[in-house]
């Protein structure tokens, strides 16, 4: 197998959503405490590979509708690159690994691991039947990742509003991925069965309702916390990137149905790289 295929295959390009689990680190004020680092990358990397199990499994469910839609024919299983027995025998591989070296790391951890990878299989094989849920379920595992970070700093309290943040970024990213899919890929719709459930301003309702709720969880979970006062300053660029991907979803552009292409809008990535490392530096400073 290439290189390329596997990438693809494992999905690479979804680990962005495995950063959550640093959120606990940045902030408690514990970013500069190298002893912990290991325990974070280690379990960044045990996020990827279970998440990696989960979607191969979607894809082999999912095979012949995917063949349907133009942006998921590609995939390795769809496209016919990997068989679906040679995609379950690497999936079983990858769940087992990570169960093994995440209960090695930390049993709390290793707890989140299987309520994440329980969740996963629940989303496959019935909430992304249904209408609501299958947002919901896609926002408690971003939920889970977070959470996770507390696993390597037990005594530390887990902050309700990073919770809230978390959950509402990705019913954002769902919903308008979806918008996207229902407005602009109508022709593949039929892939994914609760866009025949959805119309267009239902989806719009909703990704209107959750980009509001995760503007105003971004901007009090800051006020609510020690240093409220100092990242209060930087809620424009927050603002600006809310805005700004809401634009994109709106408009039809890819990375609204795909977020982890946001660095091919230079305004967007300008934004989220001067907003994280602005925050980075008022909150250790």
């Amino acid at each position: 197998m290439r290189l390329k295929v596997i990438f693809n295959l494992l999905r690479f390009r979804q680990y962005y959503k495995n950063l959550l689990i640093f959120l606990p680190l940045v902030f408690s004020h514990s970013l500069l405490d190298l002893p912990l680092w290991p325990s974070y990358f280690a379990g960044f990397a045990l996020l990827c590979l279970i998440s990696s199990s989960s979607y191969i499994i979607n894809d082999v469910i999912d095979a012949e509708k995917d063949k349907k839609n133009i942006e998921k024919k590609h995939r390795p299983i769809a496209s016919g690159a990997i068989k679906p027995y040679q995609g379950i025998i690497i999936a079983i591989l990858l769940g087992m690994l990570t169960l093994v070296f995440s209960y090695r790391l930390s049993t709390i951890f290793f707890f989140y691991i299987i309520v994440l990878f329980f969740i996963s299989q629940m989303y496959t094989f019935f909430f992304k039947h249904h209408i609501y849920t299958d947002v919901i379920a896609i926002g408690v595992n971003f939920v889970l990742r977070s959470l996770s970070g507390y696993s390597f700093e037990p005594n530390l309290r887990v902050s309700p509003w990073l919770v809230l943040c978390a959950f509402f970024f990705a019913i954002f990213l769902s919903t308008g991925k979806r918008y996207g899919e229902l407005k602009f890929l109508k022709k593949a719709s039929g892939h994914r069965a609760t866009l025949l459930q959805y119309d267009e301003s239902q989806l719009e309702s909703m990704l209107n309702i959750s980009s509001t709720m995760f503007l105003t969880t971004g901007i009090l979970f800051p006020i609510f916390s020690d240093y409220g006062e100092k990242l209060i300053y930087i809620t424009p660029i927050f603002v600006y990137i809310i805005f700004k991907f809401l634009f994109l979803i709106k408009s039809g552009s890819i990375i609204g149905r795909h977020a982890e292409k946001f660095y091919q809008d230079k305004g967007l990535l300008a934004a989220i790289s001067l907003y994280a490392i602005l925050a980075v530096i008022l909150i250790y400073t």
